[in-house]
């Protein structure tokens, strides 16, 4: 094809980008600011929201069973029955990604930074560029537009935790907080054991660039560790940051194709985003290939595919709002039970959510890979 790419961040949006575009014969190089799976602070499960990634050939610690929700009450989800939910050493799965990458002929240049001088540089020495570089992107430091992340954004922190993790197995909780005001909701903890001895435990609340964030996020954080017995676990690794939790509403500057974080990408509802990153690579390389009418429109074509998610988790967030945490509680208690006439209860209650969840379990039309 003889088209030259430039990917900027080696996470998943800029691996897959890359793998992708090296299996259409381009010529690719991918930056990274460091060494690749280096500073990774996220939960490290992949929730496959979109059916359409396959199995991790690489880092996979297990497939989640089970989701222990709890609220007033533990509520058990099998969420095998609805989607693919991975835990994962992202280490391992994206330096994994980078050796067959690397095999396809990209050629991958760590350590070292993009400026936004040096973006203008590549932007000129390349056909085109896929910033995959985080939030806020290099282009959104380039182009003035970084406070566009802190529009809609989750704020989230977490311990890597060595401890007692033995009963759960294949399983992860996550709790609601009920001292959260609504305005700042969704607001959770979790925990996602990687094996026996060690999880990531972390914590999360919404916020936007309107309203402060009121919680100290250090202190809820310990506030759950103790609620769930873990005040005297050792802390491995810490970190954390804003999430953005909205797609963009430019994602082409010039010749600069946003994708994941970078884009926006991540879920308004849980703040997941890995799913999405690696389906925006993949799309972003297919509207190169076709071309600049394709590129206008893949912004719209990521909005066609995600459409479903983002109606259910944008109705899931108005429940959680409006209801009291009881009738959440009552939600949750409907949503996992295994008795046919409790579920028809609360559908008949809540009939938007049956339809709008529904639409999201759908079969989906194509395959990523």
């Amino acid at each position: 094809m003889g088209l030259r790419l430039a990917i900027i961040g080696g996470g998943p949006g800029g691996l897959y980008g890359a793998i992708a575009a090296a299996r259409q014969g381009m010529e690719v190089v991918l930056f990274e600011k460091g060494e690749i799976g280096d500073h990774i602070v996220c939960g490290e499960c992949i929730f496959d929201s979109l059916g359409l990634l396959e199995k991790p050939a690489a880092g996979l610690l297990y497939k989640v069973e089970t989701i222990l929700f709890e609220a007033q009450g533990v509520h058990r989800l099998a969420i095998r029955d609805y989607r693919n939910l991975w835990m994962m050493d992202r280490r391992a799965w994206q330096r994994h990604l980078a050796t067959k990458a690397a095999n396809l002929g990209v050629v991958i240049s760590p350590g070292g930074k993009i400026s936004a001088h040096k973006l203008t540089e590549i932007k000129t020495n390349y056909d085109w560029v896929i910033d995959a570089s985080g939030a806020p992107s290099v282009t959104s430091q380039a182009y003035g537009f970084s406070r566009e992340y802190q529009r809609e954004c989750l704020l989230a922190y977490q311990y890597v935790l060595e401890g007692d993790f033995s009963h759960l197995q294949q399983t992860i909780k996550v709790g609601f907080i009920p001292y959260i005001k609504p305005e700042y909701l969704p607001g959770y903890y979790w925990i996602f054991p990687r094996d026996e001895r060690t999880a990531n435990v972390g914590v999360v609340y919404t916020g936007s660039a309107d309203r402060q964030f009121t919680l100290d996020i250090r202190v809820l954080l310990h506030e759950v560790m103790e609620k769930e017995s873990l005040g005297e676990a050792t802390v491995l690794r810490k970190g954390g940051g804003l999430i953005p939790a909205r797609i963009l509403p430019d994602l082409v500057h010039e010749n600069i194709l946003l994708v994941g974080d970078a884009a926006g990408l991540t879920s308004p509802l849980h703040g997941g985003g890995i799913d999405l990153a690696c389906i925006s690579g993949v799309l972003a390389v297919e509207a190169i290939i076709k071309g600049k009418q394709a590129v206008a429109a893949y912004r719209d074509n990521l909005l066609a595919m995600m459409k479903d998610k983002i109606a259910l988790e944008t109705l899931i967030i108005k429940k959680m709002r409006h209801l009291s945490f009881g009738d959440f509680d009552d939600l949750l208690q409907a949503a996992t039970a295994r008795k046919p006439w409790i579920r028809t209860k609360t559908c008949l209650r809540h009939p938007d959510l049956l339809i709008a969840a529904w639409r999201w379990l759908r079969k989906k039309p194509r395959d990523l890979q």
